[in-house]
């Protein structure tokens, strides 16, 4: 007997490829789900590994890989060779291969039904709700506050144990959430997303919101927006061109120094085409730091653009924005009504770093197994 968690009808997919069976599909869901799962209250639980198992799968037992995922094997060869040229391979090297085994973890989750999985997602609702109440009730506070109109207002962790991070976890899986019936329990990830006053997924959320009450009406507006999004780190050298120092120190100020660390990887990925090494951003930053005023410190990029384009240099960037935009260009002619997942993400991520973060790759799995089935065409460029 069908039940909600366990439905009987069978996904419609290609024959060609390897398609996981059901039961398989079931327990690559539960893994994926409790990956989510880092440092809540500040325990490492550290469940986020589930992924890294799941991309040594994938790599040794299915041995394949989708032909989409050729751009990002061609940027994880890019950072090898800046690793290389900056003789950071001690400390880069080991990231790349966590890059490696999540974007292959990533090619696993694309064949998962998309219903299942989001259905599995929805066991973490309880978890989430949990979590914020121990929090809401802690003798003091886990992280910062943040002063709104001069008061200073509590910031929860959530369940990856860090406010930014964990307000885009709790946003995918919303977003996710919101494709599939009922739609309403999406609603409770944006609301538990709300303490943790992150500026990413609320930008985020303007923008899917935006996408939807467009309708397929915006599918070329999406793909624009796409496509301006990966512009970023261009677009801010474009725009600095326009500024005096004043005015650049001003919106430095005004952006909590997020504006002087953006303008200081684009310079950074702009002089070398392999990148200063991949999680080497803040140590390189500091041949860039004039661009932040005094007292500001030097941080990673705050931005998944900027961070691949100064660790990755011009030349990755360009494999990694040719990924993107290969696949807005698979969603919107597949499944269009899952381009907005999209445009959440990378309006997100477009403040947030987080190259191999679990809220970044999970969506882009679940967009290609959507693309997969809604259309068998589609899965020549997805396999």
């Amino acid at each position: 007997m069908a039940t909600w968690l366990w439905p009987a009808r069978a996904p419609t997919v290609p024959a060609a490829g390897f398609v996981p069976s059901r039961a398989l599909q079931k327990l690559l869901a539960v893994v994926v789900a409790l990956s989510a799962i880092k440092t809540p209250l500040d325990v490492p639980l550290y469940f986020n590994a589930g992924l890294l198992l799941l991309g040594l799968t994938a790599l040794v037992v299915v041995q394949s890989l989708q032909r989409i995922f050729l751009w990002l094997l061609a940027l994880i060869a890019i950072g090898l060779l800046g690793a290389l040229a900056a003789d950071s391979l001690a400390s880069s090297g080991p990231r790349l291969v966590q890059l490696l085994l999540v974007v292959a973890a990533c090619s696993l989750i694309a064949r998962i039904e998309p219903e299942l999985l989001a259905r599995y997602l929805a066991l973490l609702l309880p978890v989430m709700v949990l979590v914020a109440l121990v929090e809401a009730f802690w003798p003091e506070d886990l992280f910062h506050s943040r002063r709104i109109a001069g008061y200073p207002i509590h910031r929860q962790g959530g369940l990856h144990g860090e406010p930014n991070y964990s307000a885009m976890l709790y946003g995918t899986i919303g977003v996710i959430l919101a494709q599939h019936r009922p739609r309403v329990l999406a609603l409770l990830p944006f609301l538990l997303a709300v303490p943790m006053l992150s500026r990413g997924v609320f930008a985020a959320a303007a923008a899917w919101l935006g996408c939807l009450a467009l309708g397929r009406r915006g599918t070329a507006l999406a793909l624009a927006l796409i496509v301006l999004l990966c512009l970023q780190p261009l677009l801010v050298l474009a725009f600095d061109a326009t500024l005096d120092y004043d005015t650049r120190v001003a919106l430095t100020h005004a952006s909590n120094g997020r504006y002087g660390l953006w303008l200081g990887y684009a310079e950074m990925g702009l002089a070398s085409p392999f990148g200063a090494g991949y999680f080497e951003g803040e140590r390189a930053l500091a041949a860039y730091s004039h661009y932040l005023p005094a007292g500001y410190p030097v941080r990673y990029a705050h931005s998944v653009f900027l961070q691949v384009f100064g660790e990755f240099g011009w030349l990755g960037y360009a494999a990694f924005a040719g990924f993107l935009i290969h696949l807005a260009l698979i969603a919107a002619r597949a499944a269009p009504h899952t381009l907005p997942v999209l445009v959440f993400l990378l309006a997100g991520y477009a403040l947030v770093n987080g190259l191999s973060d679990w809220a970044f790759w999970v969506p882009i799995g679940y967009l290609l197994a959507s693309a997969w089935r809604a259309e068998p065409d589609a899965g020549r460029a997805v396999r």
